[in-house]
């Protein structure tokens, strides 16, 4: 069977969810619409959207009726769409225009704060009556859909999943103290972090924090750390492809978010055995058990990050089986093996 597959994903996101979907025995060819080539990925073909696809109205207005054609020209067997908004309705066009099964990959927690409207929240149910299955990122998020009236025998516990063999542990010297991995984005609260960390400065001023990533926010975090006399401490590495090198130079990972659906990043790093300190939002508490698998904040807020960060650093010397746990839980419900057990689990055979 060939599938297509409308989504909004970074390239670290496209490898954790589709290598695995990639080495589902009955697949014979992905295809992704997009607006750039992706990763290399085995079984997988890029169709590239046309550049006044990059305006977003246009985006919107036209990516369906192409997810249209290209569903069938591929013969596809069946439609993915990853980011409910707006490539989950995207799928669902297709699936009422062509008759082709639609699955919808939920990314993260807005479109379950978006069904607040009224409107939405009508719109979201229909659709996901109508899909064949519908695929969050952890507990919670299945919680909130089955309260919501979503069939439970639709949902499954399948989101991103990490390669455990390249992120694993390596016996090497450790560069920074604390690090951080991910897009410099407002719900990220990478301003906290900083100020979190300048606070752990006081009684600990040799301390390094590196934050590896990109985003509109970088010139604005570099002037606090100017602004907090902090730059000495704090090295801003951009955009990296081996994030795995960076995290095993690395003692603690540590993450502030408001909103997360279960990150690819804190999922990486506890792969490979670093202790982490994240806040306890969407999903996280699935994989992160407070002194057991790593450290968790309530909320996003300066001084109790800041305290989880000093114990975090003075428990480090003693915090082996704590990363082994992290290693273990990752191992067990969030790497590829598992990934593709549930994806061959599903009975996609039954699609024709």
């Amino acid at each position: 069977m060939n599938i297509i597959v409308t989504c909004l994903m970074s390239t670290g996101t496209l490898n954790a969810k589709l290598i695995p979907l990639s080495k589902v025995s009955k697949i014979d060819k992905i295809f992704i619409l997009r607006k750039e080539n992706g990763p290399e990925i085995e079984k997988i073909e890029y169709i590239l959207l046309p550049r006044v696809c990059n305006l977003k109205l246009i985006n919107f207005l036209l990516t369906p009726f192409l997810l249209i054609y290209y569903t069938e020209k591929k013969k596809a067997s069946l439609v993915l769409g990853y980011h409910f908004i707006p490539h989950g309705f995207f799928a669902y066009l297709t699936s009422v225009f062509t008759g082709v099964p639609f699955i919808i990959g939920q990314t993260g927690l807005f479109i379950q704060k978006y069904t607040k409207n009224i409107i939405i929240n009508k719109m979201v149910l229909h659709v996901l009556r109508k899909a064949l299955y519908f695929n969050v990122p952890g507990e919670k998020s299945k919680l909130f859909w089955e309260e919501k009236g979503v069939e439970r025998k639709k949902i499954n516990l399948l989101h991103s999943t990490i390669n455990t063999n390249r992120f694993s542990y390596l016996n090497v010297d450790k560069e920074y103290d604390f690090i951080y991995v991910g897009r410099f984005a407002p719900e990220k609260n990478i301003d906290i972090i900083i100020m979190a960390f300048a606070k752990l400065l006081e009684l600990s001023p040799n301390l390094t924090l590196a934050l590896v990533g990109y985003g509109f926010l970088e010139n604005e975090l570099k002037e606090l750390t100017k602004k907090l006399e902090i730059s000495n401490n704090i090295i801003f590495l951009g955009k990296q492809d081996h994030i795995e090198f960076f995290l095993n130079r690395s003692r603690i990972f540590v993450m502030a978010s408001s909103s997360e659906g279960l990150p690819c990043a804190l999922m990486e790093a506890m792969s490979c055995e670093m202790l982490v300190v994240t806040t306890a939002v969407g999903n996280i508490t699935d994989i992160v058990s407070d002194e057991r698998t790593g450290f968790l904040v309530d909320r996003p807020n300066v001084i109790m990050l800041s305290d989880k960060m000093r114990k975090a650093v003075s428990f480090y010397s003693k915090s082996g089986s704590i990363r082994k746990n992290a290693r273990a839980v990752i191992i067990q419900k969030h790497s590829h093996n598992y990934s593709l057990n549930m994806w061959e689990s599903l009975a996609l055979s039954n699609i024709t």
